[in-house]
């Protein structure tokens, strides 16, 4: 058992630094506050002009109390991240026709990236900031996005991020969400291809409260390399297909107060696995006042998926501060999946505490506790505290 620098009474030092930060900003405030940050899809925010342009970066640094003999307690890495939409089409119902670029470098300042950390140090079934890879240049979007009907009706054609309008909620964009995958969208179960796969999305409002959104995209996408591995979709035919079908009380109350289904498959002879794999994944989130509890749920068949199956339940608390910080709680058990490891492990169950802290504008912190009880990857451990710093900076 490797007992690190960062010992139980850290963790306690960690939840206390924690505390400080909450006490001062958790007085009431004024009941109009600033809407919480939320997810930029499936609809990106309006061009303010023709053409918008941003960027941002994010480092992220996590350490733990158990990790295996051989490998480094502590991980960090960061993103700078390029915006580009262009706005060419606009009517007077307020559609729209946009082009969407994002590229992304990714990196670690360590010898493992956070997003191996928690699967290969700490020797969990997860992970923890899966976008803090040490990928280097990639691509992320290039796509069309075309509005229809009063926003009513949705397309998007082109290289694709699936994780921006699939399974998605208010908190689990890793960006300014909970860090755990388990969290996150897909819950664990859902086996998403890599960003900028080629594909196609749409979404239709039936009416004022019920939606429907299918996608279909390559299985085999490769954001390192996305048009080499985009002009062999024809010859693989290995596709990635979704279908989502949900309520929420309005369009404008997509993230925040939303109930859905998806079932998904991923086809087999992927880069991700060799059987067909699919599953079905609900999700329900229901803002009341400052308040956001929600409540997931996963399952999945084959072997491309972390998770077999996955519960999750936590509640975010928003407007603090000067109205924009949030105190976000979350529990959640995931089988791991038999297919994909070989042998049965035993159920994990993780807990994640965080808070959201805007200083300004252009900055973020975002400090974190959490708890991964068994660890079927190491031997030498059955449970670590995890804590985490994620630093978010904006023009």
């Amino acid at each position: 058992m490797n007992h690190t620098h960062f010992s139980v009474n850290n963790c306690f030092v960690w939840l206390a630094i924690l505390v400080t930060i909450i006490l001062p900003t958790s007085q009431v405030i004024a009941k109009e506050y600033p809407d919480i940050e939320l997810p930029a899809t499936p609809v990106m925010p309006q061009a303010h002009s023709a053409i918008d342009i941003d960027a941002d970066y994010l480092a992220y640094g996590t350490g733990a109390t158990e990790t295996k003999s051989d490998k480094d307690p502590n991980a960090a890495g960061g993103i700078i991240r390029l915006m580009f939409n262009w706005t060419l089409i606009e009517n007077e119902q307020n559609d729209t026709g946009k082009f969407v670029f994002k590229v992304e470098h990714r990196h670690k300042y360590t010898d493992t990236s956070p997003k191996k950390f928690v699967i290969d140090n700490v020797g969990a079934v997860g992970l923890i900031l899966p976008i803090l890879s040490d990928q280097g240049l990639r691509l992320t979007n290039l796509y069309w996005k075309q509005q229809f009907n009063q926003n009513q009706t949705e397309l998007l054609v082109g290289f694709l991020d699936t994780t921006d309008y699939i399974d998605t909620y208010a908190l689990g964009n890793p960006w300014n969400g909970f860090s755990n995958f388990i969290f996150s969208t897909g819950a664990g179960t859902i086996a998403m291809p890599d960003e900028a796969t080629l594909g196609i999305s749409i979404r239709h409002m039936f009416n004022d409260e019920f939606y429907g959104l299918a996608s279909l995209s390559d299985g085999n996408a490769d954001s390192s390399n996305p048009f080499e591995a985009a002009s062999n979709i024809f010859d693989e035919q290995a596709l990635f297909s979704s279908l989502e079908l949900g309520w929420v009380e309005s369009l404008e109350q997509f993230y925040t107060r939303n109930l859905h289904l998806i079932a998904w498959q991923l086809d087999g002879g992927t880069r991700h696995s060799t059987q067909d794999s699919q599953g079905i994944n609900l999700s329900a989130t229901y803002m009341i006042e400052r308040w956001i509890p929600f409540l997931r749920a996963g399952y999945a068949e084959g072997d491309a998926s972390l998770l077999s199956s996955s519960v999750t339940a936590g509640v975010g608390f928003v407007g603090l501060g000067t109205g924009q910080d949030s105190l976000n709680l979350a529990l959640g058990w995931g089988k791991p999946n038999k297919d994909l490891f070989g042998t049965q492990f035993d159920a994990q169950y993780t807990g994640e505490l965080f808070y959201k802290y805007r200083l300004n504008e252009h900055l973020t912190f975002s400090p974190n506790i959490q708890y991964l009880h068994t660890l079927p990857l190491n031997p030498e451990a059955d449970n670590s505290w995890v804590w985490g710093l994620r630093v978010h900076f904006t023009l």
